[in-house]
């Protein structure tokens, strides 16, 4: 019996020996723990404080800062060399974003890669760059900012470089907004990113000499969308004087009779922006016929001519569109709906094509951009195909419909 006690009495001993060497082995790691959390900056969590009892004095503790603070604080002492540039951490931050993005356009496809940029974030980018200019001191803006203005000069010799090619005498760019699905409109002419709007589409290079190159929310309305092939330029100039029509011109510009403008454009329908092979008068006896009609050079169908006074008042000096001159709006809007409808009667009768017919009204003098933009709001656009052209935009129209189509046909 005594043998068998201390025997249970040594393996109780044995027992309890482990189990101490075991907490102290367990404590060892936890300091060991600790000691590494310090040494990496990592405080440990501090324990809360019961709340104040109501009325009393006792300040909430702070609470410690986040890891990622931390890091960041330490991170911000190490600047550049020159002391003036951003934290180190923030210039690698910006170097893996431009990184990651230049490796998201590269493998984007064209249109995923307008969706990605084409929302205003390239303007925002660029504005980052170099911010835009507050006071008239244009030399010293750049100087403040001249190696940000340095970057934005290599970024447009960077696009210049794969974005403009040189034909002819002539520089090719592309516009700022693509109105067409299945074509490409671009800007040629004798700078980068100027001249004249044109459409490359089904192989065939086209141009509008009335089509301006818009901002990004802009659109081409029917009139501005006819673009016309050297091939179609042709008809419109044969047999035409050019440069006697051109000096003819400069003596009609101050002109007040309709009819000497009506005879001009007959003897020269390449003024209209070489869009029309000619122009003719309407001799009909149905009074309900337009007067002058101009038969279009890409599908022969006719558009319709309304010249009236250059002394033709438009806008009043509320800032409105004259009565005087809606009632001319509206004569030609019932002139459209008449050829519409009567498209049958119109091509027995007098052989013409109706197709989408276009109305211009030829009317005033030069008017401000504010007055033009009274037009365009309160009646172009409700009336698409119908379009306000004064007789100085048209004798500007000729100029440089001469200017452009001259030297290539």
């Amino acid at each position: 019996m005594g043998t068998r006690r201390k025997g249970r009495t040594t393996k109780s001993k044995s027992t309890a020996k482990k189990k101490t060497a075991a907490k102290k082995k367990t404590a060892a790691k936890k300091k060991t723990a600790a000691k590494k959390k310090t040494a990496t900056g990592t405080k440990a969590p501090r324990r809360r404080r019961p709340p104040a009892s109501p009325g009393t004095d006792a300040e909430a503790p702070e609470p410690s800062p986040p890891k990622r603070a931390t890091k960041r604080a330490r991170s911000s002492a190490k600047t550049v060399p020159g002391g003036s540039t951003p934290p180190m951490d923030d210039v690698a931050i910006a170097k893996r974003a431009l990184r990651d993005l230049r490796d998201v356009l590269g493998r984007a496809s064209d249109a995923d890669a307008e969706l990605i940029l084409g929302d205003g974030s390239l303007e925002r980018l660029v504005e980052a760059i170099v911010p835009p200019v507050k006071d008239t001191k244009p030399h010293e803006h750049l100087a403040a900012h001249k190696r940000r203005a340095s970057l934005l000069a290599r970024l447009r010799h960077g696009v210049n470089e794969r974005s403009v090619w040189r034909i002819g005498d002539a520089f090719l760019s592309p516009t700022r907004v693509q109105w067409f699905y299945d074509g490409l409109t671009f800007l040629e002419g004798d700078a980068p990113y100027r001249g004249v709007v044109g459409l490359f589409r089904d192989g065939v290079v086209r141009y509008g000499l009335n089509v301006v190159d818009a901002g990004r929310d802009s659109t081409l309305g029917p009139l501005d969308a006819d673009f016309v092939s050297l091939s179609d330029a042709r008809k419109s100039f044969r047999g035409a004087g050019s440069a006697e029509g051109l000096a003819t011109l400069e003596t009609l510009v101050d002109a007040d009779d309709p009819d000497a403008w009506i005879t001009w454009l007959i003897a020269h329908p390449w003024a209209l922006g070489a869009q029309h092979a000619n122009v003719e008068r309407v001799t009909h006896a149905d009074e309900a016929l337009p007067r002058v009609t101009a038969k279009r050079s890409t599908d022969g169908a006719q558009d319709v001519l309304l010249v009236e006074s250059p002394h033709t008042a438009i806008v009043g000096k509320t800032g409105k569109v004259l009565s005087s001159f809606r009632d001319i709006w509206m004569k030609a809007e019932q002139q459209r709906m008449f050829v519409q409808r009567q498209s049958g009667y119109l091509k027995r009768e007098l052989g013409w094509k109706v197709r989408d017919p276009r109305f211009l009204i030829l009317a005033g003098r030069s008017s401000s951009a504010a007055e033009r933009a009274v037009v365009r709001d309160e009646l172009e656009k409700h009336h698409a195909s119908i379009r306000l052209v004064t007789f100085d935009e048209l004798a500007d129209l000729a100029r440089r419909t001469l200017a452009f189509f001259e030297p290539r046909l």
